[in-house]
């Protein structure tokens, strides 16, 4: 069962990657690895379709979804229009919402 608190400590882990890269560019190609997720992820450069990688817990699945819905994430299609939880990618509104959220004297999400 996911909990309020996985929600915010996924999208703080996607989102950290700005505080410890300063040179990145928050909304590009990269993509994120989810099988580590709440606790860590992995950037991988460019648009590699990465389909075969491990997916997460089916709870963090539901909060990826959840978070794609409300335009946070975006999770990679594959054909058919098939889902692909093993990565998801940052948008601008789920950056901009992070930062609303996030305290300025803090890297933490309120």
């Amino acid at each position: 069962m996911y909990t309020l608190l996985n929600v915010t400590k996924i999208l703080h882990t996607i989102y950290l990657i700005r505080s410890e890269y300063p040179e990145y560019d928050q909304i590009n190609s990269s993509q994120f690895t989810t099988e580590e997720l709440p606790d860590r992820t992995k950037t991988i450069k460019g648009s590699r379709n990465l389909s075969g990688g491990k997916t997460p817990a089916p709870e963090i699945q539901l909060v990826l979804a959840n978070l794609e819905v409300l335009g946070c994430l975006y999770i990679p299609r594959g054909g058919l229009d098939t889902q692909h939880f093993n990565t998801v990618r940052q948008t601008l509104l789920g950056s901009s919402f992070v930062d609303a959220c996030t305290l300025s004297n803090d890297s933490s999400p309120i």
